[in-house]
């Protein structure tokens, strides 16, 4: 993705589906730089040769005030961080997150972790195993037989095949008993809260409206929507993704 001119080497990088109008997209210059990475609370390991990249355009992200400066890939690529970490023998290849809930009143962040620092869930732990299609995305399977599914924290809503997303099931007034949605991954499912399916505008703006927070496409995507309060677990060495329901503004730095 890189073009390079007189030492200095561009990217300009979409992602997500490319069939749709406006895609995330960021541009920037990139470059190798020196990483220092705790490895406990008082003690870094330098890592020097990292393929950074310092973007100076990020556009088209879909969420909700979305002038930010940085944009973490998290990829399958060679120049992924987690890909370049993993190589040095940093992450075990191992990483997790657990989204905080939009909306919630009190603003925690979402915390990023690796290897170690991610917590065992003794249960309700659900996995589904990695399939290999291309070097960069991560697929599962659904068992509908017809194929499988992309998760990318980087897609706000997921996305889904556009001729089941056009049915008005909610006609009622004052409805609050929304209903959930379920995923069924090969090897478990992925049950997706009902107040997670559904986007509610700013009354206090004078909006006052809400859908269901799919978008169609030519491929499925479950977008960070649907991971909100869920513990998601790459765990590329055993070839699987793990989740678990998770309470993710309890979720604090070591």
């Amino acid at each position: 993705p890189f073009r390079c001119h007189n030492n200095e080497c561009v990217y300009d990088i979409r992602y997500g589906d490319l069939s749709q109008p406006t895609t995330p997209r960021t541009k920037g210059v990139a470059s190798f730089e020196t990483f220092h990475i705790p490895v406990d609370s008082s003690h870094t390991r330098m890592i020097n040769d990292m393929i950074f990249g310092c973007s100076n355009d990020n556009s088209d992200t879909g969420f909700e005030n979305s002038q930010i400066s940085r944009i973490l890939g998290l990829s399958r690529r060679p120049d992924g961080l987690t890909s370049q970490l993993a190589k040095r023998g940093i992450t075990q290849n191992r990483f997790s997150y657990c989204i905080v809930p939009f909306h919630d009143e009190l603003k925690r962040p979402s915390i990023l972790r690796f290897r170690d620092n991610i917590p065992r869930p003794v249960e309700n732990l659900r996995s589904t195993p990695f399939l290999n299609i291309d070097r960069n995305h991560y697929y599962v399977e659904l068992k509908d037989g017809l194929g499988g599914s992309l998760i990318d924290s980087g897609t706000l809503v997921s996305r889904i095949d556009e001729n089941t997303v056009r049915r008005n099931a909610y006609q009622e007034v004052g409805f609050r008993d929304f209903a959930t949605m379920t995923l069924h991954f090969k090897g478990g499912d992925y049950l997706i809260d009902g107040k997670y399916m559904h986007y509610f505008s700013d009354e206090k703006k004078g909006e006052g409206y809400f859908c269901v927070a799919l978008s169609k496409s030519s491929k499925t995507i479950l977008g960070a929507w649907q991971q909100q309060n869920m513990r998601i677990i790459y765990d590329m060495n055993g070839g699987r993704l793990q989740w678990v329901t998770e309470t993710c503004a309890n979720d604090h730095s070591p």
